[in-house]
């Protein structure tokens, strides 16, 4: 017999959907970030990352959700994952221009 060993030590799990995704407020469909074309073509993978980090989220039936909709923990949710992609671009702009240097031979 196995046994979940978060089951042992007690640790509980939330039920989220298999994308760990946002619900709608409005008809429970799960929520994604904008993303833009535009965004990545002007400026990368940097350009695309910062746009997608401060875009709204959207729902397929019911269009662009305001943050304010959604409850505390998925804002705050939200703001983390906002944060990160931020920091993942700002870590992936660095390594580019390290890089760019290194192969430049300043």
């Amino acid at each position: 017999m196995t046994e979940d060993p978060d089951e042992i030590l007690g640790i509980a799990h939330e039920s989220k959907p298999a994308s760990a995704g946002f619900l709608c407020p409005s008809c429970g469909g799960v929520l994604r970030r904008r993303s833009s074309t535009t965004a990545a073509l002007a400026g990368g993978m940097v350009g695309a990352l910062l746009y997608s980090a401060f875009a709204s989220l959207e729902c397929p039936k019911c269009g662009k959700i305001p943050s304010h909709m959604l409850s505390q923990d998925a804002r705050h949710e939200r703001w983390v994952g906002s944060f990160m992609l931020a920091a993942g671009a700002a870590v992936l702009l660095i390594v580019v221009v390290l890089l760019t240097r290194l192969i430049g031979g300043r």
